[in-house]
């Protein structure tokens, strides 16, 4: 038999000024799988400490290693990751480390549950570099992890006329009539030819 979902307890937000959302800094807690509003009057330096502590915490791959540092001077709490991975060409292990950020005011506004999505993200874009750093199709690499632009590396296809592509076609709409021509300009053709 399925559990019926818990009762939402509203209660935080019975007596909640709406002006106050403007005026002072709220943050959502996560209680029991509930959302909660209340108001905080947390310091940068004990958010800094709240989201090391929870850092402490992970566990992942072995090797793995997680830290947080504060950089005054950027605003910014960084979030590091240090691992060991072997290289794909000579075999032999690697240092790597990752760093992403996150400005120190937002982490007032933080949840546990938005700092451990952020922790599960860098880790997620980690994974996915790893992925493309080892993807190899008949010798050559799939995707380049450290390029970010996406853009496919054979030229589209274009009408030597119009300009039109298989993703960008003719208001009207066309087709290939031949390998350099689309149905529309083909009739074009003629008539400047003719």
């Amino acid at each position: 038999m399925a559990k019926s979902p818990p009762e939402v307890d509203f209660s935080p937000f019975r007596d909640l000024d709406i002006t106050k959302l403007r005026s002072e800094k709220f943050s959502i807690t996560i209680r029991d799988g509930r959302d909660h509003l209340r108001g905080t009057k947390r310091t940068v330096k004990e958010a800094f400490h709240r989201f090391d502590a929870l850092v402490n915490t992970v566990e992942y791959k072995p090797g793995w290693e997680f830290s947080v540092i504060a950089r005054p001077k950027t605003k910014h709490v960084f979030l590091q990751i240090h691992f060991e991975r072997d290289d794909r060409d000579t075999g032999n292990p690697m240092p790597f480390l990752m760093e992403r950020s996150i400005p120190a005011k937002a982490l007032l506004n933080m949840s546990d549950f938005a700092l451990k999505e952020f922790i599960r993200r860098c880790i997620h874009d980690l994974e996915n570099h790893e992925a493309d750093e080892w993807l190899y199709f008949d010798g050559e690499r799939g995707f380049e992890p450290h390029c970010f632009s996406f853009v496919d590396p054979a030229p589209e296809r274009a009408c030597q006329h119009c300009g039109c592509t298989e993703n960008n076609a003719c208001p009207m709409g066309c087709y290939w009539a031949d390998e350099n021509t689309c149905s529309e300009c083909v009739g074009k053709e003629v008539a400047a030819n003719g």
